[in-house]
């Protein structure tokens, strides 16, 4: 056991013996610290819109929760222009005057540039992409937050930038990186940030958990292997404490899914998004913005916007616990996540540990899917015949369903053979739980299918861990009776 480990463990040991029974018991119901949590809130435009109110929103049940300060992990301003960043600054100081709540107490801002902050500000959609040129390209350069970051930060919020930082609230620590100016996805990881964490992290009390704050994820942690993160350096260093508390963004995955929480050597949290929940590589209904989906059957795109969330961090000696929340419809997300301190009395939330808590989603009994016929039209705008398989909701299980595995399988004689499938994620996926329960579709082309065979559509539901619930399939074989169109 490495130095800083052994003070991490003789720090932990110091708080349990010290502390009276008594007054060990009601500290569990006093929070040490308060901390709103949000993310990639992407305010576009300098006039008041959607995205403005629900930050608002998000900040006022902050305020009314009484927080001691509000993170924020990145991507304030959707194309990395100062106004939008001024919009951000008009926003809080109208919930927070002076950084202040209503009784006089101080709200801490723990703000990070993240990618879109200093990058975005040369593209002309985020979605579609494209560069500006010539005398345009000037003025946005002008307008840019990466034109001079430090200059912009002081104008918003009033206070002196730092590439990193760091900042105490009520005797915890918060290590804050910015992220840097760079082409597009370039530089991965922030130069500096791991010898900024162990230069700076031994300095934190061992017994109380610290917090690091960066845009990305650190690589191997959260949603990992798949997910965009970090260059990696990041993740020995803070391997090193663990009391690290990694809060990060990027992803805009949901606070519905479980793997928003990982423990291992140390603690890496998902900070969710404010703005619209991130799409998945080959699932049909989240193009056109994704790899891998069908060119003859696209399906009709998601509404992925309705992801406003974050969450209420509430710090006790025992426990941390994220309260997740809706800002769209003012929700809950789930029930807290609550992660035991210090990790030595367990790890709920690292990876095997977490998935086996969790069983499979499951389809109600007597469930059936079913399909039918409808023209439509091939990504490139010729027309064509499609299959449209239909089926309910898998939440009859207390595991929510992330997506579904639709497959078309031709049944012959003696033999059964998949022929076609699709990934198709669950259409409330991202929501509350009182709005979940929304039936789902696959599309297959008529040419994805085999001509005058007999074809059952089969659906299988699958949790964000990959566990996989019962199939269900159709009752009838569709028998490619119509074959005009492609």
């Amino acid at each position: 056991m490495d130095k800083t480990r052994r003070e991490f463990m003789k720090g932990a040991a110091a708080i349990a013996t010290a502390m009276p029974v008594a007054q060990l018991a009601g500290a569990a119901f006093r929070p040490n610290l308060v901390v709103g949590v949000l993310s990639d809130i992407h305010i576009e435009g300098a006039e008041p819109s959607a995205k403005t109110a629900a930050f608002e929103r998000a900040l006022s049940y902050f305020r009314d929760a009484k927080v001691d300060a509000v993170v924020m992990a990145g991507d304030l301003a959707d194309y990395g222009l100062v106004p939008e960043l001024e919009s951000v600054a008009r926003s809080w100081y109208r919930i927070f005057p002076d950084d202040r709540l209503p009784d006089g107490s101080r709200v801490e801002k723990i703000f990070v540039y993240g990618d879109h902050d200093l990058n975005c500000w040369r593209v002309k959609s985020v979605y579609y992409g494209g560069r500006w040129t010539g005398e345009e390209r000037k003025r946005k350069w002008e307008a840019s937050i990466a034109r001079d970051p430090a200059c912009a930060w002081r104008k918003c919020f009033r206070e002196d930038f730092k590439p990193f930082f760091k900042k105490t609230v009520k005797g915890y620590d918060f290590l804050c990186a910015h992220w840097v100016a760079g082409e597009d996805r370039a530089p991965s990881d922030i130069p500096g940030a791991d010898g900024f964490i162990l230069s700076e992290a031994p300095k934190c009390d061992a017994a109380k958990p610290f917090f690091y704050i960066q845009h990305r994820h650190p690589r191997g942690t959260c949603f990992a292997p798949w997910v965009s993160s970090d260059g990696g350096k990041v993740t020995p260093a803070l391997a090193r404490f663990p009391n690290a508390v990694a809060l990060t963004g990027h992803a805009h995955e949901p606070l519905s899914d479980e793997r928003n929480v990982w423990q291992d050597s140390f603690t890496s949290i998902g900070t969710a998004t404010l703005d619209y929940a991130g799409g998945r590589n080959w699932c049909e209904n989240c193009a056109p913005f994704v790899a891998g989906t069908s060119r003859l059957a696209p399906m009709p795109t998601m509404n992925l916007s309705l992801c406003t969330q974050g969450m209420v961090m509430r710090v006790y000696p025992d426990r941390i616990d994220l309260e997740r929340r809706d800002f769209q419809w003012g929700e809950t997300m789930g029930p807290d996540w609550s992660i035991p301190w210090p990790p030595s009395r367990g790890k709920p939330f690292a990876p095997e540990t977490n998935a086996s808590r969790f069983g499979a989603p499951e389809f109600g009994v007597g469930a059936r899917a079913t399909f039918a016929e409808a023209e439509g039209k091939t990504v490139s705008g010729e027309p064509m015949k499609r299959v449209i398989v239909s089926f309910p909701p898998a939440n009859a299980a207390a595991t929510r369903v992330y997506h579904y595995e639709a497959v078309a399988t031709l049944v012959e004689e003696d033999f059964t053979r998949p022929v076609s499938s699709k990934i198709v994620l669950a259409p409330d996926h991202h929501l509350p739980p009182s709005r979940a329960n929304v039936p789902g579709e696959a599309h297959f082309a008529f040419a994805e299918l085999p001509y005058q065979g007999h074809v059952r559509f089969d659906i299988t539901p699958v949790s964000c861990f990959g566990k996989k619930g019962r199939t269900i399939s159709t009752a009838e074989f569709w028998e490619g009776r119509s074959r005009g169109g492609v």
